[in-house]
C-alpha cells in the first residue's frame, strides 16, 4: 500500500547544523557548491579499481555513466549523472551528491559519510543497506525500486556518530522493510513504505517534519522525542500501529501528532505516551498534492525568473511564503502572498544574480501550520549567451501523474525522438519529436513508471547537442 502525505507543523525557526530542541545535526558537513576541478575525473577505466585514500574524484557529465565493482576508500563528487553496480565501502570514505546530481549505487553496506543534495539512490538486491556512518540528506534520497531491489531496506547499528538526517524541505523514502538502530533526525518528508520497526535510537522530528509508514514497531523509550515546546510534528501509520515488539512509549509530547489511517490495525501492547492521536486522520488533512498542482520557473533571457504556481484547492490556506537560496540549503523569505481562498494561479516574478533555488511555504488560517513545496533550482545564464543555448526543461520536475511537460529551446528546428530512460540505462519510452525554432512545449505521455528518477533526451540528426535533463516520478 503506497502511504499517503499529512501535515506536520512548527512554529520554531531552525537553521542546518544547529542543534534545533534536541534533535541532532550532522557533522562536518560540506557545503553544496561546485565540483572539485582538481583530483582525479571518474572514466569508466575505474571499474573494477579503488578509490584510493586521501585522494579526490569527481564526475561532472550529464551523460549517464556506469561503473561496477568499484571500492572507494576516498571522497567522489558527483554533480553529473552516474550509476555503479556494486560498490564496497573500505575505512571512512565520503560521498557528496551536488546540487543537480544524482548517483545510483548498488551497495549492502555504507560506511563513512553519505551527503546528498540531488538525487541519490541506493539498492541492495537482498532485504537491507547496513548503515556504519552518517547520511545527511537536503535533496531526494530513495532506499530500494520497483525492480530486483525493491526490498531495500535500512539495518541501522547504532554506532558512534551514526545519524540519519533528512534536512527542511527533503524527501526520504524507503521502500523495503527496516530495522533501524541508527538514531533519525527528520526536518522534512520520510516515508516508509513498508515496516519501520525502531529499536535501541530515538526518532527527533523538527521544523515541518512528517514521517510516514505503512507499518510501526517502536523498541524504545522515547519513540519520537520533541523538547521544543512550540514544535508540532507528526507520524502517519497507514495500515500497522503497534504490535507484541511495541515496548516503548511512542512519543513524549502532546506536540506530536499521531495519524491513523482509516481501518488501521492497532497492535497490543500501544503506548502513544503523551502523543496526540488522530483517527482517520481528520485534523491532518491538509496534503500538498491535493493543494498545491504546480510549481514551476521560467528564467528570461536577461536573468529574470517568473516563478507561476496553481492550485486545486485552498480550503483553510492563509498565504504562501516564497523562498530562496543560493546554496540549497540556507532558505530566506523573498515575498508573501496572500491566498485567494479558491482554487487560482499565481505569478511572481524577480531577478537573478546566481544560480537560485526557491521553494513555496503554505500556511493554513491558524498561522502556525505549514508544508512545502517541491525545492527547485533555476540557473543564471550570461546574457550573450542564454539566447542561443540549446536546452530542456522539464515542467515540474517532479512528476505525479503520467503526463510529463516538456520544454524545448532551441537555435534551430530539429526533428527525431523523445528517449526517457531509467537510472540503469534503460530505456522506458521512446517518441518521435519535432521540434521548432525558438521555444517549444510538449505533453508526452508516460507509460506506469516506479517512483525513482529518470532521464530524459532529444535524440536528433540537428547539429546542436542538447543535454538530457532528469525527472523524479513519485506515485
Amino acid at each position: 500500500m503506497k502511504s499517503i502525505l499529512a501535515l506536520c507543523c512548527l512554529m520554531l525557526i531552525s537553521f542546518e547544523g544547529k542543534v534545533m530542541g534536541q534533535c541532532t545535526t550532522p557533522a562536518g558537513v560540506p557545503a553544496s557548491g561546485a565540483c572539485p576541478t582538481t583530483g582525479t575525473l571518474v572514466t569508466s577505466a575505474l571499474s573494477g579499481t579503488t578509490l584510493a585514500l586521501g585522494t579526490t574524484y569527481y564526475y561532472t557529465s550529464a551523460t549517464p555513466l556506469s561503473l561496477t565493482s568499484v571500492t572507494i576508500k576516498g571522497t567522489l563528487y558527483v554533480c553529473g549523472n552516474l550509476s555503479i553496480n556494486t560498490l564496497n565501502f573500505s575505512g571512512t570514505p565520503a560521498i557528496v551528491v551536488e546540487p543537480g546530481g544524482s548517483l545510483t549505487i548498488y551497495t549492502g553496506s555504507i560506511k563513512g559519510s553519505i551527503t546528498n543534495y540531488g538525487t541519490l539512490s541506493i539498492l541492495d538486491g537482498s532485504a537491507q543497506a547496513t548503515i556504519n556512518g552518517q547520511i545527511a540528506n537536503y535533496g531526494t534520497l530513495t532506499f530500494g525500486d520497483a525492480g530486483a531491489n525493491i526490498g531495500t531496506g535500512i539495518q541501522g547499528n547504532n554506532a558512534t556518530g551514526d545519524l540519519i538526517y533528512n534536512g527542511v524541505g527533503a524527501t526520504f523514502t524507503v521502500e523495503g522493510n527496516s530495522l533501524n538502530n541508527t538514531p533519525i533526525t527528520n526536518m522534512g518528508q520520510m516515508f516508509f513504505n513498508n515496516n519501520l520497526n525502531q529499536q535501541n535510537s530515538s526518532i527527533c522530528e523538527g521544523n515541518d517534519a512528517v514521517i510516514t509508514v505503512e507499518q510501526f514497531n517502536d523498541d524504545m523509550t522515547p519513540g519520537i522525542s520533541l523538547d521544543a515546546p512550540a514544535d508540532e510534528a507528526g507520524l502517519v501509520v497507514t495500515t500497522v500501529l503497534g504490535g507484541s515488539s511495541s515496548n516503548g512509549i511512542l512519543a513524549n509530547s502532546a506536540n506530536v501528532f499521531i495519524c491513523e489511517a482509516t481501518g488501521i490495525t492497532i497492535g497490543s501492547p500501544y503506548l502513544p505516551g503523551s502523543a496526540t492521536v488522530e483517527t482517520n486522520c481528520s485534523s491532518l488533512n491538509a496534503v500538498l498534492p491535493l493543494i498545491l498542482e504546480s510549481f514551476t520557473a521560467d528564467r528570461g533571457i536577461d536573468n529574470t525568473c517568473t516563478l507561476t504556481w496553481t492550485t486545486v484547492s485552498e480550503q483553510g490556506l492563509l498565504d504562501f511564503v516564497l523562498d530562496s537560496s543560493t546554496d540549497a540549503r540556507t532558505f530566506l523569505p523573498l515575498a508573501t502572498i496572500p491566498a485567494h481562498q479558491t482554487p487560482s494561479s499565481y505569478i511572481y516574478t524577480t531577478s537573478l544574480g546566481a544560480t537560485t533555488w526557491f521553494r513555496l511555504r503554505l500556511n493554513n488560517t491558524t498561522g502556525i501550520a505549514q508544508i512545502y513545496s517541491p525545492v527547485i533550482e533555476v540557473e543564471a545564464r550570461n546574457e550573450k549567451s542564454a539566447a542561443s543555448k540549446n536546452f530542456l526543461r522539464v515542467l515540474p520536475s517532479i512528476v505525479t501523474n503520467n503526463t510529463l511537460q516538456v520544454q524545448a529551446t532551441l537555435s534551430s528546428a530539429q526533428s527525431g525522438a523523445w528517449v526517457v530512460t531509467d537510472m540503469r540505462g534503460r530505456m522506458v519510452l521512446k517518441n518521435q519529436a519535432t521540434l521548432n525554432q525558438g521555444t517549444t512545449n510538449t505533453f508526452l505521455s508516460l507509460p506506469m513508471l516506479a517512483t525513482g528518477t529518470y532521464v530524459l533526451s532529444l535524440e536528433s540528426g540537428g547539429a546542436t547537442h542538447v543535454a538530457p535533463v532528469r525527472f523524479v516520478v513519485i506515485r
